[in-house]
């Protein structure tokens, strides 16, 4: 996926990681690295323009409030 632009376009990507996620393991603590560390590994994260294009087009409110409250 090149860009997310669109609240679907990030819910279906959450969506299939997800998934790959359950498939991986069945062990709750490691469910939670995999999390992790696809987050930190994500294309749509490690690339500023990416990044920037969620930021510009998705409700990150959330991230925001959970931002402020650390």
């Amino acid at each position: 996926m090149d860009k997310i632009t669109t609240e679907n376009q990030l819910d279906a990507y959450c969506l299939d990681l997800a998934k790959s996620i359950v498939e991986e393991t069945m062990d709750e603590d490691r469910r939670r690295d995999l999390a992790s560390e696809f987050a930190d590994q994500s294309e749509h994260v490690i690339y500023y323009a990416k990044a920037h294009s969620i930021c510009q087009h998705c409700d990150i409110e959330n991230g925001e409030d959970f931002f402020n409250e650390c």
